[in-house]
């Protein structure tokens, strides 16, 4: 994305928002994939964390603005939401089709 800071941090608050209201309205889609907060008030991991290289999340490229965290950050967000916990069902479509649109 060609946006600056305040923008794609809007962007992503959004997308989080859609995928939440995916979430709310179909309950049961893949939610045994997700983490779950235990009795006492641990995260649990979830199945999708399994699958999943995470190693990722500690190699940063090279340095520019962005700190380490955020960067970090932005890989762990990427990662779920391509995972079968984190994904919605129409969302390879909809990547298709914008896609598409560019060429």
């Amino acid at each position: 994305m060609q946006q600056g800071p305040d923008i794609v941090g809007l962007i992503v608050e959004t997308c989080v928002c859609l995928h939440n209201l995916m979430r709310i309205r179909y309950p049961t889609l893949r939610n045994a994939q997700l983490d779950i907060e235990g009795d006492d008030h641990n995260v649990i991991p979830g199945e999708w964390r399994k699958t999943l290289n995470l190693q990722d999340l500690n190699v940063v490229v090279r340095p520019n603005r962005d700190t380490t965290a955020v960067k970090r950050q932005r890989q762990y967000l990427k990662l779920y939401f391509n995972s079968a916990a984190g994904s919605v069902p129409s969302q390879d479509k909809m990547i298709r089709l914008s896609q598409q649109a560019q060429t």
